[in-house]
């Protein structure tokens, strides 16, 4: 297995292929678009990985300044050059490695370069729709060769900088026979399950369209703090290490965005216990007026069997047909299963009777989920949502409470979408005061709903006092409970153990329940960014400076 303490490989998107394919072009307009962080492959292999390189050769006896230029590009033939690059391309791809790892950003990584290989990235990727392969046509290299002036003077094919050959010219004519050499085993990627995209004059994605980006994990990178970074802490209990519902072990999280950027601002949002199968789990009703799939069933048998997705209102149906596709295929013989999806109405910023939800957006959540930490705020099912006045959407947070002298972690997650006047530490914060002019924003069906999740022992019944506090939290934040808003909370254990902890012992993780999902509540509100969606409707984002 990879080593990836901050869960960021897990986690991150790739562009790999040709030359010139328009990699870090496109890589640049979807870190733009959402807030990702780029990684550019080339740059740090042409100049921050040079005294790795160094050190190698010296390791291997070879000259630190490498072979000479003319030697290598004017007397090497094509097939040796691309065969001594294929041989590099391992090792610089490690190189690569260790500089993702020590990245902690918030939505994925989104690494490209054309070492970025195939057949190197697949161990890793998880998933073949985290990569995506990029093969320019012949017309469209040339082209770039013509337009882009480092195109003709990158001095080693982008390896790295530094004195070149005596005679440029001469190299060129090498260069193109050992690139048409590498791009064979990068023609056909499918045989990964990679995606497969010809640059030129006509583009021709291969096999399904890319479908809007899956955030599947890290919080948005755009500024926005979460309540710890801007000193608001709740409660005394120790956070887990990413202070998120997937510091629960064998817990993932997976987002799907649908932004564009005008009418629909609406998502879907997987929480994915792994390994999968039956768990303890129970559903508390704060009020019902809500559309949460396959509760009852959860009621009745006090047994999760499904991942729990959440989506918007109108969607919420389409999405449960697509999670019991998801758990046909993973169990073939089976002839009953209850998918559990819950829902708030983002009708307020998004075109909710579109209902454009498809099977491919939820599968694509499910099948992207990681352990890493979870994207918050105008994310997934959160994308349109808005609670207290504000702009809100996704949180999460954990707690660390010892029980019989034995830590375990309790971690929540929701999806806030209700009315009431925003309080922080007790202190009421209207959005009239804080957002002079902005007016009180009260969307149609208000709801919050709240997944819970611990390792502690815990049964069906008492797993339910679990998520019974879970809505009473929302109280402290400022919920109105009003009429049309329907909350729910979900809990459930992974623990393995058969023993369950008395009650008597259960007020700490009553506490952590608490102050775990006060704190995601608060999360999913400073993480949000000022939204305007359908009909010019706009919900603004809370003022960090207003909350002193």
């Amino acid at each position: 297995m990879t080593w990836d303490p901050f869960g960021t490989l897990g986690r991150a998107l790739w562009i790999g292929g040709g030359q010139w394919a328009g990699k870090s072009t496109v890589a640049r307009l979807l870190a733009q678009r959402y807030g990702l962080t780029a990684y550019h492959y080339d740059y740090h292999d042409a100049r921050g990985h040079d005294d790795r390189r160094v050190a190698r050769r010296l390791r291997l006896g070879e000259p630190p300044g490498g072979p000479d230029p003319d030697t290598r590009w004017i007397r090497g033939t094509p097939a040796d050059l691309a065969a001594e690059t294929l041989a590099g391309f391992p090792v610089r791809f490690e190189w690569a490695l260790d500089d993702l790892r020590g990245l902690v950003s918030g939505r994925p990584i989104l690494a490209e370069g054309w070492g970025l290989r195939p057949e190197l990235v697949a161990p890793i990727a998880g998933s073949p729709r985290r990569m995506v392969v990029m093969v320019p046509t012949a017309a469209f290299r040339d082209r770039q060769a013509r337009e882009l002036p480092r195109a003709a003077t990158v001095g080693a094919g982008g390896e790295r900088s530094g004195p070149g050959p005596a005679q440029p010219a001469r190299t060129r004519p090498p260069r193109r026979r050992r690139r048409r050499t590498l791009r064979a085993p990068a023609r056909h990627p499918r045989d990964r399950g990679r995606r497969h995209a010809r640059r030129g004059g006509r583009r021709r994605p291969r096999g399904r369209p890319l479908p809007p980006l899956p955030a599947a994990g890290g919080t948005i990178m755009t500024g926005r703090s979460r309540a710890r970074a801007l000193g608001v802490l709740v409660g005394t209990l120790p956070t887990g290490p990413l202070n998120a519902i997937t510091d629960v072990e064998g817990v993932l999280v997976g987002h799907t965005t649908i932004d564009d950027g005008a009418a629909l601002r609406t998502g879907v949002t997987a929480i994915v216990p792994r390994p999968f199968g039956p768990l303890p789990a129970a559903v508390y009703t704060g009020n019902g007026y809500g559309k949460l799939v396959g509760s009852t069933q959860v009621d009745e048998l006090g047994v999760l069997e499904s991942p729990i997705v959440l989506t918007g209102t109108l969607s919420v149906f389409r999405a449960a047909d697509a999670v019991l596709t998801y758990l046909m295929e993973l169990h073939p013989g089976g002839l009953s299963f209850n998918p559990l999806v819950g829902e708030t109405n983002d009708g307020f910023l998004s075109d909710i009777r579109r209902r454009p939800i498809t099977e491919r957006h939820v599968l694509d959540a499910l099948e992207g989920a990681s352990g890493g930490l979870p994207a918050e705020g105008c994310v997934g099912a959160g994308t349109g949502t808005t609670a207290l006045g504000f702009k809100a959407g996704i949180g999460t947070s954990s707690r660390r409470p010892v029980v019989e002298g034995v830590p375990v972690t309790v971690g929540a997650l929701v999806q806030a979408n209700f009315g009431g006047v925003l309080t922080v530490r007790g202190v009421p914060m209207p959005v009239e005061e804080l957002v002079p002019g902005a007016g009180r924003v009260e969307p149609p069906g208000n709801s919050c709903m709240i997944v819970v999740a611990t390792d502690a022992p815990l049964d069906a019944r008492q797993l339910g006092r679990l998520a019974r506090r879970a809505v009473f939290a929302m109280g402290r934040v400022g919920a109105s409970y009003s009429h049309g808003s329907g909350d729910y909370a979900v809990a459930f254990s992974t623990a393995s153990r058969a023993a369950v902890l008395p009650d008597a012992a259960l007020d700490p993780v009553f506490a952590a329940v608490m102050d775990a999902v006060e704190e995601a509540l608060l999360n999913s509100l400073f993480m949000a960014t000022t939204t305007t969606g359908v009909h010019g409707h706009t919900s603004h984002a809370v003022p960090y400076d207003r909350l002193g």
